[in-house]
Parts: C-alpha cells; sequence; structure tokens
C-alpha cells in the first residue's frame, strides 16, 4: 500500500521564505568581512583635575573615569604637576579648592583646543567646577608646538592671586 504525502501550501510558501531570508542572511555576512573591528578606546575619559592653593601654592589632584577602556594614559600614576598626558576626544574639568571655598578661578588654552558651547575660557566661582571641555585638537608632536595651558585661581579668603602653566600633552 502506498500512501499519497500531500504538502498544505501554507508550508510551501513558508520554506521558500524561509530559505530567502537564510541566503540574504549569509550574503550579508559575507559582504562584512571587510568592516574594520571596532577601536579598543570605546569611552571618551572625563578627567577632573582639582587646583588646590589652600597652601599657598598651586598643587594638582586628578580623578578620571572610566578607570579603564577610557584614555591610554589614563592611571593611578598619572601626575599634573609633572606632565599629564591626554587624549584627543577626551573631557577635561577643573575645579579649584581654596580658603574657605571662597575663589574665583579661570583655565584657558592659547589656541582653542576645547571645543564648549561657550567662551574658550573656563570660569568658575567659590570652588565649583568648570563647564567641561572636550579636547578637539590633534596630539602634540615633535613638529607642531606643545599646547599652552593657563590656570589662574584667585582666594578671596586670603586675597591671593595663584597662577600656574601646567604641562598637559594631547597624545604622544
Amino acid at each position: 500500500m502506498t500512501a499519497d504525502f500531500a504538502v498544505n501550501p501554507n508550508v510551501k510558501k513558508f520554506s521558500v521564505y524561509a530559505l530567502v531570508a537564510a541566503g540574504f542572511g549569509f550574503l550579508l555576512a559575507s559582504c562584512q568581512k571587510g568592516v574594520e573591528p571596532p577601536s579598543p578606546r570605546t569611552v571618551s575619559t572625563t578627567w577632573t583635575i582639582t587646583v588646590d592653593v589652600t597652601s599657598g601654592s598651586v598643587k594638582y589632584q586628578l580623578q578620571f573615569s572610566p578607570p579603564s577602556g577610557g584614555c591610554k594614559y589614563a592611571s593611578s600614576s598619572s601626575d599634573p604637576t609633572q606632565v599629564l598626558h591626554i587624549c584627543t576626544g577626551d573631557t577635561l574639568r577643573w575645579q579649584a579648592k581654596s580658603s574657605g571655598k571662597k575663589s574665583e578661578m579661570v583655565v584657558f588654552t592659547s589656541d582653542g583646543i576645547l571645543a564648549t558651547s561657550g567662551p574658550g575660557s573656563f570660569p568658575a566661582s567659590d570652588d565649583q567646577m568648570t563647564s567641561p571641555g572636550q579636547v578637539t585638537s590633534t596630539p602634540d608632536t615633535a613638529s607642531t608646538p606643545p599646547h599652552e595651558w593657563y590656570v589662574v585661581v584667585y582666594d578671596k579668603q586670603n586675597n591671593k592671586m595663584h597662577h600656574d602653566d601646567p604641562k598637559f600633552i594631547i597624545g604622544q
């Protein structure tokens, strides 16, 4: 005895659509072979630089986030009193630390390398944090002069002006 095997027309349609979808998927996958893998640095680093003038001289304290996956120079051994290396695309914020939390501070660069929605300088009062600025410049190299940074803090409690030109290097 023989049995007739009849296939439902809906099953036939589904099978055709499934084969077409699978073929399209394989085609897309084969086209993706030449795509570059994403850069290992997926997140920019936000640097918070505290300018401490409570001792009568300028000292820096540094925090950065995230602790990994950001700028390759971000490490617990980074010392902004010597040289601080930062990456293009990173964000910088400054905060004064003064006597009695009464201060006026301004941070600026000579060549406007920080993208902001406001002026090219970064003011802050009474130990508040400055607006963030994103580093938009290309890295410092031997053939280009380093970018100049300037920090000025007026301690209103002690009536003293403090200034410094820290060495922040983009890249290298």
